[in-house]
């Protein structure tokens, strides 16, 4: 019985070889079919093409990306910027010790990364470095003036909120939420209301623009981010696009020093509204604040705000006006008010900027708050700045030559002279990449 189930299982054996003998034949016929395309296929390809489809393969190949390192950078991007300015009194009178003029020279660099994490979510951190001697004596102490007498920033408004040295500027986190028809868009982290309320086209940049900080920062605000206390602000930050174009922007933060965050801070609310003249960009922005920071002798806030309106009245002529003014007891200046405009005048440099402004800022008497107690001699202090904005190697290198013009600067005490009017000249080299 062993012996006959033997054979038969020799006799299956023997048969599935035979039956498998073929199949084998078979698939190997096939393969060598495939191999033998494959190899017409590679003979017929030009190295470009090769190449071609080996990066086709890597974009669509996410671990390959990622074991390259390629992937992460592809979502950083890099700004980089650099500054150097120099700045003098002209006629200025003797002090005590038969120094008859100031200067100032200084450098500063930025450089901003941006992350995108998601379609979404962004990441960004700012860093900047600036170094300099900042004269003590007018013109060029920044507490001399009305735009300087609270944030320390003045004639000079690159002086920046955050010191000398490598600091931080702005880093936090950006988020894009669907909130009903719109996106509502939010921040977090160190930022600076300076940038985000009162903006205006043509009187927004010290880098650029106007160097005297009145152009560039109401001095009717007591901004959270100060020269005199740097590396002391945070906020929350927001907007939705309003609209059927989404032409119009509502904005709004909450600021305050990282320290007592939720307690006694500053709101702000801006309404954006972008229109179009004779097919030429506006701007009407509307904002308004609520200071519970600077408190007065009872403990009271105020409430400020103001507005700004920029357009392009020619292709060749832009106009500014920016007025802010304030309910409080606390801020020595109690309305500011900006006008000025911004010409093209060469028809061969097209890109170069001759700006003209004129500023006016009314001062009061304070004797309450952090400020108090302050006097004046004058209630208003006038200033005419002019600057000439040359763009070379396609505006990543701009010249500019400027001067000012003071009229009864606030000068509060100490100082070292007293004069009616201050007059400077500057000139300042700015490459950005």
């Amino acid at each position: 019985m062993h012996r006959q189930i033997s054979l038969f299982a020799l006799a299956l054996l023997a048969m599935g070889l035979f039956l498998a003998t073929p199949a084998a034949a078979d698939d190997t016929a096939a393969l060598r079919e495939e191999v033998k395309q494959l190899q017409e296929r590679l003979d017929n390809m030009t190295q470009s093409g090769l190449d071609q489809e080996v990066e086709d393969y890597l974009a669509s190949n996410q671990a390959s990306q990622n074991a390259q390192g390629g992937s992460r950078w592809d979502d950083v991007t890099v700004h980089f910027r650099f500054l150097a300015q120099g700045v003098a009194s002209v006629g200025y009178g003797e002090d005590a010790t038969g120094t008859s003029n100031d200067h100032d020279v200084q450098g500063l660099a930025d450089l901003d990364f941006d992350f995108n994490i998601t379609e979404n979510l962004r990441g960004f951190i700012y860093l900047t470095t600036r170094s300099g001697n900042r004269a003590t004596g007018l013109p060029l102490g920044q507490g001399t003036t009305a735009a300087g007498l609270t944030d320390g920033i003045g004639t000079d408004g690159n002086t920046g909120v955050t010191g000398t040295g490598l600091a931080v500027y702005e880093t936090g986190l950006e988020h894009a939420m669907a909130l009903g028809s719109t996106t509502l868009h939010w921040q977090v982290g160190k930022l600076d209301p300076r940038t985000r309320f009162g903006q205006n086209a043509y009187a927004d940049s010290a880098h650029t623009q106007f160097m005297n900080n009145g152009f560039t920062d109401s001095s009717a605000i007591l901004w959270t981010s100060t020269a005199t206390n740097p590396n002391q602000y945070a906020g929350m930050f927001g907007w939705i696009e309003l609209g059927a174009n989404k032409n119009m922007t509502l904005a709004f933060g909450w600021f305050n020093a990282t320290g007592q965050f939720f307690n006694n801070g500053q709101f702000y609310i801006q309404l954006h509204i972008a229109r179009e003249s004779n097919g030429r960009p506006m701007n009407i922005r509307i904002f308004g604040t609520y200071d519970k920071m600077n408190l007065d002798a009872s403990g009271d806030g105020y409430a400020g705000g103001g507005v700004s309106f920029d357009m392009k009245a020619t292709d060749t002529l832009g106009v500014f006006v920016r007025v802010v003014a304030n309910g409080s007891d606390v801020n020595p200046v109690d309305l500011d008010a900006v006008v000025g405009v911004a010409w093209n005048v060469s028809s061969s440099r097209p890109d170069d900027v001759l700006g003209i402004g004129v500023g006016w800022a009314s001062l009061q008497n304070v004797t309450q708050g952090s400020f108090a107690p302050l006097a004046f001699g004058e209630d208003t202090e006038l200033t005419v700045e002019v600057y000439y904005n040359r763009m070379e190697e396609g505006g990543k290198l701009q010249i500019t030559p400027f001067l000012q013009f003071i009229s009864d600067p606030a000068q509060t005490t100490p100082v070292r002279r007293s004069e009616d009017s201050i007059f400077l000249l500057g000139l300042r080299i700015f490459v950005h990449f």
